[in-house]
């Protein structure tokens, strides 16, 4: 009688101690505080922006950098960059305006291509004023279009294109130019980046991986639902 008492406690706290072994830091088991996951992604870009608002693009361009090269999923981040590159280059003199313009076009061009919206607004400038490339005014007609029709817009309330940025592109494109600048943009194909983030792809992990990995967190039992992850992002 007494082993039969004792089963079901033994049962019960090898239970109570697997569902304790869940980190409750949201990294993953095992792996410590400093693992990291779209959680503490997050948690990068939003210091990483704060820094850019508060002390400038040079306090922020190394968790930027981070999160650029992870690509998709942190085209945003992309975009921050390539503006804080575009924006430094502007006050700095050569060779360190050349590399600045450099590097803000190629991040800019990455972002704007995976159809971030600001990102197809900040080229207009770069195009138009040949920023870190010989000036096109026909592909700043085609990225202001772009920009333009780009029905994320609407969504997340994006950057305008600043008026006299917009004037300028009229004053440069004559009909012509405009005609060529709308068929580059119709035949724009948005380009998917590969995951790179030091973290398995959200998208082909089950629940229970995703919970485990800290990728996604534990809610109370009163108010759990079915979880979905979202990977990163944000404009």
């Amino acid at each position: 009688m007494q082993c039969r008492l004792l089963w079901p406690l033994v049962v019960a706290a090898s239970v109570l101690s697997a569902c304790g072994s869940e980190p409750r830091d949201g990294g993953p088991s095992g792996a410590g505080p400093d693992a990291m996951t779209p959680i503490r992604a997050t948690a990068i870009y939003t210091e990483a922006l704060k820094s850019k608002e508060t002390d400038g693009c040079v306090s922020a361009l190394e968790s930027l950098s981070l999160l650029a090269s992870w690509g998709r999923g942190y085209e945003v981040a992309q975009y921050h960059l390539g503006d804080c590159y575009i924006e430094m280059g502007k006050t700095e003199a050569e060779p360190a305006r050349g590399a600045s313009l450099a590097s803000g076009l190629k991040w800019l061009t990455l972002a704007a291509n995976s159809n971030n919206v600001n990102a197809q607004g900040k080229l207009v400038e770069v195009y138009l004023y040949g920023l870190g490339v010989a000036p096109d005014s026909v592909e700043a007609g085609k990225w202001y279009l772009l920009n333009q029709r780009n029905s994320i817009r609407r969504e997340i309330g994006a950057k305008d294109v600043a008026p006299d940025l917009v004037k300028a592109l009229n004053q440069s494109l004559s009909d012509g130019e405009w005609t060529e600048a709308e068929a580059r943009a119709d035949a724009f194909v948005p380009t998917v980046q590969e995951l790179k983030a030091p973290y398995p792809d959200p998208k082909k992990m089950t629940p229970g991986d995703l919970r485990r990995r800290g990728m996604i967190r534990r809610r109370p039992l009163e108010s759990r639902a079915i979880s979905t992850v979202v990977e990163f992002s944000g404009y």
